[in-house]
Parts: C-alpha cells; sequence; structure tokens
C-alpha cells in the first residue's frame, strides 16, 4: 500500500506544478508593457508561451493593448525563454497596422518582435523575481531596434 501512496503524492505533486507561468516586461523608459504567458495544459507544454501582450501604459484605460499575438494563430514562437512575434496582416487582421505604433514604430514597418529574458528552469526565479532582458524591435528595411526591458516572474496560484 506505501508504493500506492507514493505513487499518488508524485502525481499530486506533478499536476500541481503545472501552473501557468510568465513574464511582465517593461522597458526601462516604461513606453512598453510586454506580457508573456505560458500554456497551461501539460499536453500543449507549460513552457511553451501562449500568448504576447504588447501595451502601452501611458494609454488611456481600455486602449492601452497594442498587438496580442498567439502561438495558435502562428504569430508567437517560444524558445526556452526567448519570445518570438511575428507581424503580418495575414495574422493580426483586426489591426489596422499603418495606425497601430510599437514605440515609434507603425506595426506595418515592423517584421518581429524579439523578447529574450535572462531567465533558465535550471535557474529558476521565484515568483515577482526580477529579472532583465531584452526586447528587438526588427524592422521590415532592416533596421534593429533594441530596448532593454526589467521582468517580473509571473507565476500563477503561487
Amino acid at each position: 500500500m506505501l508504493p500506492s501512496v507514493a505513487v499518488l503524492a508524485a502525481l499530486t505533486g506533478a499536476a500541481q506544478s503545472a501552473h501557468a507561468d510568465g513574464f511582465v516586461c517593461a522597458t526601462y523608459d516604461r513606453e512598453l508593457l510586454v506580457k508573456v504567458y505560458n500554456h497551461t495544459q501539460p499536453s500543449q507544454g507549460t513552457r511553451n508561451a501562449a500568448v504576447m501582450i504588447v501595451s502601452d501604459p501611458s494609454a488611456p484605460a481600455g486602449k492601452q493593448t497594442i498587438a496580442v499575438f498567439r502561438d495558435t494563430d502562428s504569430t508567437l514562437q517560444s524558445f526556452g525563454a526567448t519570445y518570438l512575434a511575428t507581424v503580418s496582416p495575414r495574422t493580426l487582421p483586426n489591426l489596422n497596422l499603418a495606425d497601430t505604433f510599437i514605440s515609434a514604430f507603425s506595426l506595418d514597418s515592423i517584421q518581429e518582435l524579439d523578447l529574450s529574458v535572462n531567465f533558465s528552469y535550471g535557474l529558476p526565479v521565484v515568483k515577482d523575481g526580477i529579472v532583465d532582458g531584452m526586447l528587438v524591435i526588427q524592422k521590415l528595411n532592416g533596421e534593429t531596434v533594441r530596448k532593454e526591458v526589467t521582468c517580473t516572474r509571473y507565476l500563477k496560484g503561487n
């Protein structure tokens, strides 16, 4: 009977460790806020990004969100703590890309956003722990704009 209790405890612990996690990152000038949340279902990979939300914290309430990228619509990929969002009229059909701006750049001039967070699951950061990162805006004309960010670890349920 003891092995059954041990197995049940191990399964319970594994189920409890599959909490949502991610990062809330802000540029040093507080011009942009980038939130990345991973999947919560183990079958989808709890260390795989589900959504990236880019917002302007200085905009009026209800108008702060600039763009939302999702893995389900192929606009978001993740590689560890590096998140790649692809800007495309095909994948962001609800936005007027020419009239939507990230920093001083219209979305129709941006190819992708690359958020790299100084984080490893091998050396985890506690909930609300702070780490540095870099947001790279890759423009269609080949120009690259780098913005340093500070990120807060998000862990739901802890």
